[in-house]
């Protein structure tokens, strides 16, 4: 079986979460240590989760630090997402694909932390537009108006739904 992936995002920070699926079959999954204050400044959803309602928060209350297992995300997308949250654009490898936009949008929305990343997300999607033919550039437009990225400062549509746009166009 394959040693987890560690990633010190925060190094000192008291959670560690872990990413993708642990199953013996599918490999080890990935680590990613990361600090709660921050995750909860950035997202209400890991604010609710590291409150005294839910399990996670009452094992933090009582450790100084905890696993907190996410079978269901890609543990890409988490770090990228972990990287921008704690400040650290450099370390966050750049999305190379409107897919890969797309599921981290998704992630953002899980996790309800879009703003967080909008000025990241902007400079991803300015990079993929400058570099992707007329077929990916289709695919990437959207993508501006759900980070609210546009240089004339429109407003994000909630109505948008990503997912079935990009879905029927890929």
């Amino acid at each position: 079986m394959a040693e987890p992936k560690v990633i010190q995002v925060d190094p000192g920070g008291d959670v560690i979460l872990i990413c993708g699926d642990t199953s013996q079959a599918a490999g080890a999954a990935t680590s990613i240590r990361v600090s709660s204050a921050i995750l909860n400044y950035a997202s209400p959803v890991f604010r609710a989760m590291f409150s005294k309602r839910f399990k996670e928060g009452n094992q933090l209350a009582a450790s100084s630090k905890i696993e907190v297992p996410l079978p269901d995300d890609d543990p890409e997308n988490m770090q990228i997402l972990c990287h921008v949250i704690h400040m650290q654009h450099a370390a966050a490898s750049p999305p190379t694909s409107p897919q890969q936009i797309l599921r981290l949008a998704e992630m953002c929305d899980k996790y309800d932390c879009t703003k967080a990343i909008t000025a990241s997300a902007g400079e991803w999607i300015a990079d993929n537009l400058r570099h992707a033919d007329n077929a990916k550039r289709g695919l990437l437009l959207p993508f501006r108006q759900h980070f609210n990225h546009y240089p004339g400062g429109s407003r994000y549509d909630p109505a948008l739904n990503l997912t079935r746009y990009v879905q029927r166009t890929v």
